[in-house]
Order: structure tokens, then C-alpha cells, then sequence
């Protein structure tokens, strides 16, 4: 705290009131969000509770149902209070989907209710199974040892002291009918008080392999298709903490067929010990994490480190440069722009790495201080596209890099953390994180909604993590910002470039769906830092207008965004 007063009483008297005025103006919003998020929760909760009628109308829906798999809840037990057992396990006797059977693997308890409370609910249900261990196994030797239990096709999840909502098997198994061939399940969830307060909701993104890589974000509630899960042998011991994440970076090796339910199925309850609750669990967990991936990166043959991510909990997958490809840095300029000269300068003396070419497209002839830059005069009306595609004609590198002339380079980083990523061979294009010069958050990944596009974290903190701390994190968007974008070549040739039809706004979203639809990822890294300068980027509304008409299917259903949020603020704000 006495560093930020520091801090706030240096702005005041070096930048002045109306700076001083923003500051305190972002820093709260970064700190209340979290707290009006909650806030926001219960009155969502009061709009989206289970109620009477809507139980009626899933048992209708359930009668509809062509297929009905079994699915084998897993849950070990060890020396958990009688209140959260019980719950655990009501929870599940109370799912509306009857084809389930609950396999329970008690791992040598001390405490005496721990049987007692078993074998009452043995005799009460059939579906319950029982096993007892002689000797303290652990988290993963238990879940396995339930996995033997296990006839169901689908194996689910459950803590000794967690809860599934009512309708959770029942969603899992709809799911089940619209997608056969799901071999992993994953939906929403929230955390319970001990007083039984729903807190802390998950709204989680459809599939996104790279903020996979970032953090655990899939979680619970988990299903998986139990013959992938024999066949990679279950939980591994010594990943106690993150096991299931350990088991996941495994199964999705196996498969590409997964699917998000955007519905909270699950409470994750904070009680006392428990990752939800203490952060010396978490950080237990978050060092098995790491070596998990670790384990990962020596799979998959990639060659790169773990680093922590940014806050506990999450990580970096930090990627070694292959070979060292030409990178053209090509930034395309209008006659507005004439004074680009001090951005360039910065662009020069923060970047970290050698191998590039700096091509210049100018609408007409301009003073070109620096040796090192090939300028190109295009003589006709600018239009970025175009101007780009041009600057691709003059290019030799075998990696593109368009900027916009007022972007500038905040860390020395920038270019090598888009080009570990653009390497790869599943990426499209790769954007950055690009704040305003007064500490605000102007692009960090595009989502498809509203009458177009929404830009995330728009207005943020810049220095904080973000809306669910994914401001920081590595992770896939539809789309990312022309202001600073990265491709190699052969793929932004295979689309034939940019599309010209677009003028000045939108074409970057345009080339991003385009390589989505080729199966290219698109991916955001924190780690390629600039600032932008200009007042704001040109809209155009006819080109708004031709992007809806060629990608209106598209608005409203983007892959990476929970739909229970809505399309304003930078998106991530509940939809109430």
C-alpha cells in the first residue's frame, strides 16, 4: 500500500491532476470488478435458479432422449466431515439422469462416520459402490482404484466434499446426443462457503488449447470417455494436487473431440484444506502443475521451458525460436502519418532479435532517417489491405509482421514472444497486448458479438491480470488486431493475403476467420507488450457492413466466449 501512495503522489506532481484523476480511475476498477462480479452473481443466480418447472420440463426432455450412456461418478473418500460427505454424496442420488452409478473408494479413513456413512448409503442405493483400502493410497491411487468399480462408458469426477448440481448428468447426457463422438465434457462451476453462499463463478471458453497450456481452466465438472482413460492409464502418482491436469494434458493427446457445457454443473467447496480454500494447497498443486507440463513438453517434442505465469496458478510455456527465420516487419502509412519517424525509432531499439527486414509502404514520398528500412511509395489512395498486401510483394522474410506506424514497443520481448508462437505449425496469426499511453488496455483479442466485434479488456488496467485473470494469459481468440499481427507467409499466402474489399477496418478479422476456417489457430500472448498513440483506429461503416453480411452466422456464437457473458465493458460482465 505505501508503494502505490509513492507512486500515486509521483503522478500527481509529474503528470498532473487529470492523469492522477485516470490512475486512481483504473486501479479501482481493476479492484471492484471482482467484487461487483459478485454482486452480479447473486442477482444472476435469482434469474437462472433450478426451479419446479423447469425440473418438469428436463424430465420431459429426458423421455426424449435416444441415448441414455451409463456414467460412473468417481470419488475418493479420506477423513472427510460427515456435513460434506453426506452432501456429496445426496448430490448425486438427487441427479435427474437415473443412469449413473457412484463408485466410492474410501482411502483408509481414520475417522469412524467415514464407513458408517458409506454403508448406509450402500444399502440405501444399488447404483452406490463401495471399496475399502487397507492402506493410505492417495488422491490419484484412490481415483484409480474407483476406476476399477467403473462399467460406465463416461467417468465423471467428484471431490469427497464438492457438489453436482441436479441437472448435471442430464446436461452431460444431452450432450451425449447432439455429439456422439465427445470424448471429453467439461462445464462451469462455482465455489460454496461453508455456509452454503454460491461464490466465485467459472464462465469458462469453449476449447482453447493454448489457455489450456496457460492454466487449468476446464476443471470441473469433468466426463471423459473411460476407454481413453484406461488406455492412458488413469491418474499418475506423485501429480497430487493436479492430477487432473496431469490426466487431461494426456487425454487431449488422444482426441480432439471436446466439448463445453457453459452451464455451472458443479460447487466447488471452499472448506477448510482444501485447494478452494488455502493457499498453500494451491501452491502444492500449482508445482505439480508444472510438472505436468514439463512432462508434456517432453511428449509432445516441444522445445521450450516452463515459467510461472503471472499469478499462482497459472503458467508459461515459454517456446525456443526455430532456426532463425527472416521476420519483414512491414508497416504500411498514409499521408497522415508522415511523423512516424519517433515511433520507428523505438520499434528499432526494442527489439530482440537480429534476423529482419523493415519494409515501409508510404502513400507518397517521406523522409526516411534509418539505412536499414526499404521504403515503397504506392501511388494511389491508401487502404491498409492493399498497402499490406503490397508490403508482402517486397518481403522476403519467411514470417510477416504488420504494425501500425503509431505502435510502439514496450518490452524488449515483443517480436520473439509472437514469433515462438507463429512458428507453430497449428497457428494462423498471433496478436499483442497494446495499452493506451495512459495505463488502459486498447487491444488484447477480438470477440465476435454485438453488431460486429467487441475488443476484450478494452479500458482495463493494462498492469493488472485482467477480468479472470486472462488479460495475462496465453490463449485463443477469433480474432486479433492488425495493429500488431504476426503470420508466416506460406499461410497468409494460402488465403491469398488480406482482402482488399475491405478499406480500412475489419480486414484483420476478415484474415483471422478466414485461416480459422482453413483450421489455423489464433492466438494472443501478453508477452508481445506495446503502446498505441493514434486517437482511435478508422472505422469505416461500409466495411462493418461488408463483415457482417460475409460473417453475420458467426456474431454471437464465438467459440471463446462463454455466453452467459454480455458485449459490453470488453466483454467477460455477466449477462443479467
Amino acid at each position: 500500500m505505501l508503494n502505490l501512495i509513492k507512486l500515486g503522489i509521483v503522478v500527481l506532481f509529474t503528470r498532473g491532476p487529470a492523469e492522477f484523476a485516470i490512475r486512481i480511475y483504473l486501479f479501482m476498477r481493476g479492484k471492484l470488478w471482482w467484487r461487483l462480479l459478485d454482486w452480479n452473481y447473486q442477482r444472476w443466480l435469482r434469474k437462472h435458479s433450478l426451479e419446479e418447472r423447469a425440473v418438469k420440463q428436463i424430465k420431459e426432455e429426458l423421455n426424449l432422449l435416444s441415448y441414455n450412456p451409463k456414467i460412473s461418478i468417481i470419488m475418493p473418500v479420506y477423513n472427510i466431515d460427515k456435513i460434506w460427505l453426506e452432501k456429496a454424496i445426496e448430490s448425486v442420488k438427487c441427479q435427474i439422469y437415473p443412469n449413473w452409478e457412484l463408485c466410492v473408494v474410501d482411502d483408509s479413513s481414520t475417522n469412524k462416520h467415514i464407513r458408517k456413512v458409506l454403508e448406509r448409503y450402500q444399502i440405501e442405493d444399488k447404483r452406490i459402490k463401495i471399496r475399502y483400502l487397507s492402506t493410505h493410497q492417495g488422491i490419484s491411487g484412490a481415483s484409480n482404484d474407483a476406476l476399477i468399480l467403473a462399467t460406465g462408458e463416461f467417468v465423471g469426477f467428484l471431490d469427497h466434499d464438492d457438489e453436482l448440481t441436479p441437472d448435471a448428468l442430464f446436461e452431460v447426457a444431452k450432450l451425449l446426443n447432439r455429439h456422439p463422438d465427445a470424448d471429453m465434457i467439461y462445464s462451469d462451476e462455482d465455489k460454496l462457503t461453508p455456509h452454503g453462499k454460491r461464490t466465485e463463478p467459472s464462465f469458462k471458453s469453449g476449447w482453447s488449447p493454448d489457455l489450456f497450456l496457460s492454466t487449468m481452466y476446464t476443471c470441473h465438472l469433468g466426463v471423459y470417455r473411460r476407454s481413453i482413460i484406461e488406455e492412458i492409464d488413469g491418474l499418475r502418482e506423485g501429480y497430487e494436487g493436479s492430477q487432473d491436469y496431469d490426466l487431461v494434458l494426456r487425454l487431449t493427446e488422444k482426441t480432439e473431440n471436446i466439448y463445453h457445457i457453459p452451464k455451472i454443473l458443479y460447487h466447488w467447496r471452499k472448506v477448510i484444506g482444501s485447494a478452494a480454500f488455502s493457499s498453500s494447497s494451491k501452491r502444492y498443486a500449482y508445482n505439480a502443475g508444472g510438472k505436468a507440463l514439463n512432462d508434456m513438453l517432453r511428449r509432445r517434442n516441444i522445445d521450450g521451458e516452463i515459467q510461472k505465469g503471472t499469478w499462482l496458478g497459472t503458467y508459461r510455456v515459454k517456446r525456443r525460436i526455430i532456426s532463425i527465420p527472416k521476420v519483414s516487419i512491414i508497416i504500411s502509412i498514409s499521408k497522415k502519418y508522415a511523423g512516424f519517424n519517433r515511433y520507428l525509432t523505438q520499434v528499432l531499439q526494442k527489439i530482440d532479435y537480429n534476423n529482419y527486414e523493415l519494409i515501409i509502404i508510404s502513400e507518397q514520398k517521406c523522409v526516411n532517417n534509418f539505412p536499414s528500412c526499404k521504403l515503397y511509395v504506392k501511388d494511389e489512395p491508401f487502404s491498409l489491405p492493399k498497402f499490406n498486401n503490397y508490403g508482402v510483394q517486397k518481403a522476403k522474410g519467411e514470417y510477416l509482421l504488420f504494425m501500425h506506424p503509431m505502435v510502439e514497443p514496450i518490452n524488449d520481448e515483443w517480436l520473439t514472444s509472437m514469433l515462438e508462437q507463429s512458428q507453430r505449425e497449428e497457428v494462423g496469426t498471433v496478436g499483442a497486448l497494446i495499452s493506451r499511453p495512459d495505463g488502459s488496455v486498447y487491444h488484447a483479442g477480438i470477440i465476435l458479438g454485438g453488431e460486429g466485434v467487441i475488443y476484450s479488456h478494452r479500458g482495463f488496467p493494462f498492469k493488472s491480470v485482467g477480468k479472470f485473470g486472462l488479460l495475462k494469459l496465453i490463449r485463443n481468440y477469433s480474432a486479433v488486431s492488425g495493429l500488431c499481427m504476426m503470420a508466416k507467409r506460406d499461410k497468409f499466402e494460402k488465403i491469398e493475403g488480406f482482402n482488399e474489399d475491405f478499406r480500412v477496418s475489419f480486414y484483420d478479422v476478415d484474415l483471422c476467420l478466414r485461416l480459422r476456417k482453413k483450421g489455423f489457430l489464433i492466438v494472443y500472448t501478453p508477452y508481445a507488450q506495446l503502446y498505441y498513440y493514434g486517437l482511435r483506429e478508422d472505422k469505416c461503416e461500409r466495411d462493418r457492413l461488408l463483415f457482417t453480411k460475409r460473417w453475420g452466422e458467426a456474431l454471437g456464437d464465438d467459440p471463446y466466449y462463454n455466453p452467459n457473458f454480455s458485449f459490453k465493458n470488453g466483454g467477460f460482465e455477466l449477462n443479467i
